[in-house]
């Protein structure tokens, strides 16, 4: 039996030592790029990906890199799911949450 994966989203997260966004660079990147080809070719309908650089430069660079990184995960995150649907996923909705001592 065939899976579809229409309709769904994938997410890749890859870090790296290096920094592959400046032009010299560019074409040395490939986990990235590769993972979303994959992603689209197993037929999934939204594919984003975020490339956390420069994880082995000074800690100023790091720190700045990954926090761009994680505002990114939670702008992709925000349009994904409106907060309704992101409350029933989380069961933060109190009022439709159920838990294993509802029926004792």
């Amino acid at each position: 039996m065939a899976i579809s994966n229409a309709g769904k989203k994938a997410l890749i997260l890859i870090s790296s030592a290096g920094v592959y966004s400046n032009k010299s660079s560019s074409n040395r990147e490939h986990a990235l790029s590769l993972s979303n080809l994959e992603f689209q070719y197993m037929g999934y309908s939204d594919v984003r990906g975020i490339l956390a650089e420069g994880m082995e430069m000074n800690e100023e660079v790091k720190q700045i890199n990954l926090n761009k990184s994680i505002h990114q995960v939670q702008e992709i995150a925000r349009e994904w799911y409106i907060k309704e649907e992101y409350e029933d996923l989380m069961c933060i909705n109190h009022n439709n949450r159920k838990t294993k001592f509802d029926n004792v």
